[in-house]
């Protein structure tokens, strides 16, 4: 097997996370058909590796490959998200228990630019700059986590579940989906000042249920 710091290694990564980044942002929509051959051109790599990616996302739950047809954006799932995010939200809980990083400074002013990002839209709705911001929360909570299995596992579930802002935004109150998560990321921002990691866990796990909660009719 390669070392996770092999050449072939570092090449998957950054071909998963670009790709699952994009299902995400709705930049690769439900129902859209990934071209294994634009994707190796656009990488700069052989099918091999780009093959190998979409069938960890197939296995992720995230793209459905069908005969004759090829690869696919899945649908999201609308059946399981609630006991994805519950247990997305119990694992948020655990990243303070187990073996966490400390937060940076670097976080923390991070963490701060996501809030001036957030508030510059309270006049203008911007449902993608919304999911985006989302997207660059979960990276700055995933530096925290230092149990490789908890990191395997929670991403899997935040990248299973993130799309349901697109499914459930135009449905709810802007500016309250808006003022709670600027809440969260300053309570956030100020454990990361902090170097409290097992404050911003509690934090996280504590919006997600929230949402849960908030959504629950969807």
């Amino acid at each position: 097997m390669f070392d996770d710091d092999s050449p072939w290694r570092l090449r998957f990564n950054r071909i998963h996370q670009d790709i699952r980044d994009r299902i995400t942002l709705q930049q690769y929509p439900s129902g859209m058909r990934l071209d294994l051959d634009a994707l190796a051109r656009e990488f700069e790599v052989s099918r091999t590796p780009v093959r190998s990616v979409l069938q960890r996302l197939e296995y992720e739950g995230l793209v459905v490959t069908k005969h004759g047809v090829g690869t696919m954006v899945a649908e999201f799932n609308s059946a399981s998200w609630k006991e994805d995010m519950s247990l997305r939200a119990h694992l948020a809980r655990l990243v303070g228990e187990l073996t966490p990083h400390t937060p940076s400074d670097a976080m923390a002013d991070e963490l701060d630019g996501l809030i001036h990002r957030m508030n510059a839209m309270r006049t203008t709705p911007n449902p993608e700059e919304f999911a985006s911001i989302d997207l660059a929360y979960q990276k700055c909570f995933s530096e925290l986590i230092g149990n490789e299995a908890l990191l395997k596992s929670y991403s899997e579930l935040y990248y299973r579940t993130a799309r349901m802002w697109a499914n459930f935004l135009p449905f709810l109150n802007w500016k309250t989906e808006l003022s709670v998560f600027t809440e969260t990321m300053t309570l956030a921002r100020d454990a990361a000042t902090r170097k409290d990691a097992r404050s911003i866990g509690q934090i996280t796990g504590g919006a997600i249920t929230q949402v849960v909660f908030r959504l629950g009719d969807f």
